[in-house]
């Protein structure tokens, strides 16, 4: 799970603004990853499941309002086009 966070800031990071877009998306799937990660081990993390479950929730719906308005305009962009 460290490598997936470790990745996400990364990209978060860099000072891209053309690939702030990807940067997102790809943060979104590497808490899904994350998320998906915590339900196949959640045996052995005990109590600590839900913690972690709701850090990579939380972050991907962080990252919602930034996505959402490049999202739309693409799809508009695409059906127009």
């Amino acid at each position: 799970m460290g490598e997936l966070v470790d990745d996400s800031l990364q990209r978060l990071d860099e000072n891209n603004h053309e690939s702030i877009a990807r940067s997102i998306h790809e943060t979104r799937k590497n808490c899904k990853k994350g998320r998906a990660l915590a339900r196949l081990v959640r045996p052995a993390l005990g109590s600590d499941y839900k913690e972690i479950n709701h850090l990579f929730r939380d972050a991907a719906r962080c990252l919602s309002p930034i996505r959402d308005p490049n999202a739309i305009l693409n799809s508009f962009d695409a059906h127009v086009a």
